[in-house]
């Protein structure tokens, strides 16, 4: 796992397919664009309960692969 403490950098390494999934609490205007760019790539771009993201609200955040977005919500029902 990498954290490069800047959530534009880290949706271009995910859509540039570098990196299978990014997790982080965000800001709406922090995931705002990378959202629209990534789910246009077929990346799921979700809050970490599942629900669509609240454009108002600071996120917990999952977007990744549709594989590795599945495991990743495997893994949460442990």
């Amino acid at each position: 796992m990498r954290v490069m403490g800047s959530a534009g950098l880290e949706f271009i390494e995910l859509m540039n397919g570098k990196h299978i999934a990014y997790l982080a609490t965000l800001n709406p205007w922090d995931f705002a664009a990378g959202r629209i760019l990534a789910e246009t790539l077929g990346i799921k771009v979700r809050a970490a309960n599942g629900n669509q993201l609240n454009r108002f609200k600071t996120s917990h955040l999952i977007a990744g692969t549709p594989a590795a977005y599945h495991r990743i919500k495997m893994l949460q029902q442990f």
